[in-house]
């Protein structure tokens, strides 16, 4: 069976805009919420052209791009592309949770975006195609593709906001299901040897712990979102009036493994995709897993333990480095000379 269209979302946010730190201003945040809302969460390394140019190059078959933004654009965005959709927040969240500085509100409404496809892709503004990506990892016969890898929940660093968020959703799946099934789910040939066999412990429990949380793009279904809503509205919604990430936040994480408890997904290895990379590594270490595209998506994440003076440098190597690799403008891009839209 063929798949039914299937959108690019990605959510962006330029922190350096005026207006934009003059509004979050407004809200103050105590000493815990500063811990768990870093000023490196709203950093830009500046490589956003690469996104775009990655997606058009190598995920040839995705239909639209929904670029998710608080008012702002980059200056090089073609506006006028028929496959881009600019939404800004306040199109499709609920007012009364408006104005939000947290991630998780923003993707836990994303079912509310209007013209959004039933199947889509959320990406972060981190995360850059390098090399072709065939749609089937990420949907087959119109159901999304995705790994179950079982752990045991363990929070390794105190006071952060993942380890509780992911705590969180898994409370609320544990209410809605009881037992591992279907067995070929957890145990599956497309997984390496060493998760089959963490998976194979994990179900000798009823109650589920946690899931392996890839930073990788991910697949989703409108539906999926709206059952969860459906079912856990009232929470949901109580949550998602908190403007900046909390402790008591959920994500949505929840939804993939909504799908898990449920069976709902094809069995692949995501590890083919690629891996999570931060800029506290060796610079040139990151520079060659780009120019020889030793991942078919490369993710950099930012880190606060980074010095801004490291991180000048270090944008500008990784950015010579796609240049290599994606030199060619996407349909995305405004032709600089000219003033005028790529064709």
């Amino acid at each position: 069976m063929k798949n039914k269209k299937i959108d690019a979302v990605v959510l962006w946010v330029d922190g350096s805009d005026k207006e934009w730190q003059k509004e979050r201003s407004q809200y103050k945040l105590s000493d815990k919420d500063k811990q768990i809302n870093p000023s490196s969460c709203f950093r830009d390394y500046d490589l956003l052209e690469f996104f775009f140019r990655g997606i058009e190059k190598n995920m040839p078959w995705i239909n639209k791009v929904f670029f998710i933004t608080w008012g702002h654009l980059p200056k090089f965005l073609n506006t006028k592309n028929e496959r881009l959709r600019i939404v800004n927040h306040k199109d499709f969240i609920p007012e009364e949770y408006l104005p939000t500085y947290n991630s998780n509100v923003i993707e836990l409404n994303l079912h509310r975006i209007k013209d959004l496809s039933e199947n889509f892709v959320l990406f972060n503004d981190d995360m850059y195609v390098i090399d072709e990506i065939k749609e089937e990892m990420f949907f087959k016969n119109d159901k999304v593709c995705d790994s179950l890898f079982s752990r045991t929940m363990v929070n390794y660093v105190y006071g952060h906001q993942i380890y509780y968020t992911v705590f969180n959703n898994m409370s609320l799946i544990n209410k809605h299901f009881y037992g591992h099934k279907p067995f070929s789910k957890w145990i599956n040939p497309n997984y390496p040897l060493k998760e089959n066999i963490t998976n194979a412990v994990n179900r000798l429990t009823k109650r589920y712990s946690s899931f392996e949380n890839q930073h990788l793009p991910l697949a989703h279904k409108k539906s999926t979102f709206e059952e969860v809503w459906e079912k856990e509205g009232e929470l949901l919604d109580k949550m998602c009036h908190n403007r900046f990430r909390t402790a008591y936040d959920f994500s949505h994480w929840m939804m993939r493994y909504w799908r898990f408890a449920k069976g709902d997904f094809n069995s692949i290895n995501v590890g083919e995709l690629g891996f999570y990379t931060d800029v506290n590594w060796d610079i040139d270490t990151l520079v060659d897993i780009v120019v020889n595209k030793k991942e078919k998506i490369f993710l950099l994440n930012d880190s606060s333990e980074e010095s801004e003076e490291d991180f000048l440098i270090h944008r500008q190597k990784i950015y010579e480095a796609f240049e290599k690799v994606l030199p060619e403008k996407s349909s995305f891009e405004l032709d600089a000379n000219s003033d005028s839209e790529v064709a």
